[in-house]
């Protein structure tokens, strides 16, 4: 029997890898709807789950620079760990069997003996190869399968990205040695008249004059031309959020961007910076890493830790990939403790605004079943401020509401 905790925890889960089952390869998707209809039918002796569960377990190596989807399957194997009953594969003693077998004059010999198994197969005619079926991606889209003759028919582009059974990964079309007979070469434009010829050289020679006049200014002119690159230009940066675009303050200097007065400069972590995990940070190296999401194009990102004590902890941080720096804190948002009624939900927005750019955490009261689609309880809530880079408390969180969605 499945205990009312249990029962939720799954429910988010599921609904949390079905909104984004791209991210899948088509074996792991298969184990995962697998172990889904096992579990919700509570047939816990199925032999099924060994296998499927081991290939989620595969899936979150392969995918475990995802964070959120990490976690997610995560908890997928630790309920499915929990509930199905493991099943020993069966010992073989130390015994000879031997079968023979006449198929229109063909012999199989195949001999056991202990652990070692020999197999030594004669026949008169080659089997077919099996016909291997292909997956490919079409837009957003993930399309098949479909076999080799039907892919001659689409057409598709040499950097479509094509899966197909033994794959480690998605390739590109180009890339498959079986698959290189489809792609098209591109003919070779035809060679330019004299002419035209003629005009380009002209254009080329006009411009290598125009560059060498430049260089010659430099070096008579140098106080000249430094005045008129000093200045330094300010134009406005734009994040992009859930689709929306705000505008912020932001220098452009020697092609970098530099946020001015963006993160709350107060919080005693702002600017602190990390290699691989905020848990690097002396402050926070007690606190586990619950996940995330990235914001603004994957610019910024809210990471999501707690420690032995229930208590939680937001993060904001700016990602860098500059000099082994991967993120900078600009603010965090310590909630306290979490009780076992409670959940935190990030896909929240205020009824009176609708969607709007800003990002609002809120805490609300866990509730089992999924006919309405929002939390009927709303404890406390917070707004990321997408404008100063910090998060701000909400007073009137009445007119707030929050998805049922898993993170």
């Amino acid at each position: 029997m499945i205990n009312d905790s249990d029962l939720q925890k799954w429910q988010k889960t599921i609904l949390a890898i079905e909104t984004e089952p791209k991210d899948l390869l088509p074996e792991e998707l298969s184990s995962f709807y697998t172990l889904k209809e096992l579990f919700n039918a509570e047939n816990f002796d199925s032999s099924e789950s060994a296998g499927n569960i081991k290939t989620i377990k595969d899936a979150m190596l392969k995918h475990s620079t995802n964070r959120l989807l990490k976690m997610h399957l995560t908890n997928l194997v630790e309920l499915c760990e929990k509930y199905f009953k493991s099943k020993k594969e069966p010992v073989i003693t130390r015994s000879l069997v031997s079968q023979k077998t006449d198929i229109n004059n063909n012999t199989t010999t195949s001999e056991i003996s202990g652990s070692k198994n020999d197999i030594k197969t004669e026949k008169s005619k080659k089997q077919k190869a099996p016909i291997r079926d292909y997956f490919y991606i079409d837009g957003n889209q993930q399309k098949g399968p479909v076999d080799i003759s039907e892919l001659k028919t689409l057409n598709l582009k040499p950097d479509t990205y094509i899966w197909s059974e033994g794959f480690d990964d998605w390739k590109k079309l180009n890339a498959v040695k079986e698959l290189k007979t489809l792609v098209k070469k591109e003919k070779k434009p035809a060679k330019k008249s004299s002419k035209k010829r003629k005009i380009l050289i002209g254009i080329i020679a006009g411009i290598v004059l125009l560059c060498i006049a430049a260089v010659v200014c430099i070096f008579i002119f140098p106080d000249s031309v430094n005045t008129i690159f000093k200045v330094q230009k300010t134009e406005p940066f734009s994040l992009i959020v859930d689709d929306q675009s705000i505008a912020t303050s932001a220098t452009f200097k020697d092609d970098e961007v530099y946020l001015e007065d963006f993160g709350n400069k107060q919080n005693p972590l702002y600017g602190k910076t990390y290699k691989r995990t905020f848990t690097e940070i002396s402050e926070l190296k007690n606190w586990k890493d619950g996940g995330g999401m990235c914001v603004a194009d994957c610019k910024f990102a809210i990471a999501f830790a707690s420690d032995e004590n229930k208590n939680a902890v937001f993060i904001f941080e700016e990602i860098l990939h500059v000099d082994n720096i991967r993120g900078k804190i600009l603010d965090t948002l310590n909630i306290g403790e979490i009780s076992d009624e409670e959940s935190y939900c990030v896909d929240c927005y205020e009824e009176s605004k609708g969607e709007q750019e800003d990002i609002i955490i809120a805490i609300v009261i866990n509730q089992i079943g999924m006919d309405n689609p929002y939390y009927e309880t709303i404890v406390k809530a917070w707004r990321l401020n997408m404008k100063m880079g910090k998060f701000e408390p909400i007073d009137n969180y009445n007119e707030i509401k929050c998805r049922i969605i898993a993170i």
